[in-house]
């Protein structure tokens, strides 16, 4: 593992990478998940860089702006600003690994973020780490959050609609610790998988990780797949749903899928 701070429009961001010293002829570039998620995903995506780099393979991260160790405030992110990031670092990857192919995995609402710019790049594949679809819906359940908790400690009692109306107002909203603008919700509800794949001709491969034994694609999975018309394969895998537990848990068999993918 090898990390260092790259000078992006002159923000100092953490890049973290795995395998480049042996220029590998595949990297994957990992599109990171969304506020505490990241924290929850960042054992996962550790393990998914080395066990790239035993496959022979190179692998990458970026705490975007706002996020991790990098400079900024999360409170001053953008969309548009973190898909100029992901830009950069994939520019820089080229020139570093010349004639490399580059593989996008993106978890959670990075999917989203991975897709639009594998629209604009020369990416082999993305693949999506129990994947969000749908934007709104995602911001919806992000603000329950903030909802749940003031209704555990007792406090005031909030609605969803109450904190889009101060969003409106223009008054940011501090849900578990990450304050929210009206410019980054709208961005991201304004997203929808439907829309970015019908601008992208980069193949898509959704993977679900489930706890039962015998993992299936979950009902809203299928209709996803079956919509796409054979643009975007799936698979279901065996695992404990990481990116939201309290302890910090892994999935072995999803390491193993993706890199079997990438490989592929």
């Amino acid at each position: 593992m090898n990390t260092r701070f790259l000078d992006f429009a002159e923000r100092q961001l953490l890049l973290t990478s795995y395998g480049f010293g042996h220029q590998p002829q595949r990297c994957i570039v990992i599109v990171p998940p969304f506020a505490e998620e990241l924290n929850k995903c960042r054992r996962m995506m550790a393990l998914l860089g080395r066990a790239a780099s035993d496959a022979g393979m190179g692998c990458c991260y970026l705490d975007l702006s706002g996020t991790g160790d990098s400079e900024g405030e999360f409170a001053n992110a953008t969309w548009q600003q973190w898909r100029d990031e992901l830009e950069s670092l994939l520019n820089w990857i080229e020139l570093e690994l010349p004639g490399v192919q580059i593989q996008l995995v993106g978890i959670r609402l990075g999917l989203l973020l991975a897709l639009e710019q594998a629209a604009h790049q020369a990416v082999k594949r993305v693949i999506g780490w129990q994947p969000v679809a749908d934007g709104s819906r995602f911001i919806r359940q992000f603000l329950r959050l903030r909802v749940m908790a003031g209704m555990l400690d007792g406090g005031q009692r909030e609605k969803v609609d109450d904190l889009r109306d101060q969003l409106a107002a223009g008054e940011p909203v501090d849900v578990a610790g990450y304050r929210l603008t009206q410019q980054l919700v709208s961005a991201i509800e304004s997203r929808m998988l439907a829309d970015l794949m019908e601008g992208c001709a980069v193949p898509l491969h959704w993977v679900e990780i489930q706890s039962r034994a015998e993992p299936s694609l979950s009902p809203a999975a299928q209709k996803i797949v079956a919509a796409a018309a054979g643009r975007i394969t799936s698979a279901a895998v065996s695992g404990e749903p990481f990116w939201s537990t309290v302890e910090i848990t892994t999935a072995p068999t999803l390491l193993d899928h993706t890199i079997r993918t990438v490989s592929a």
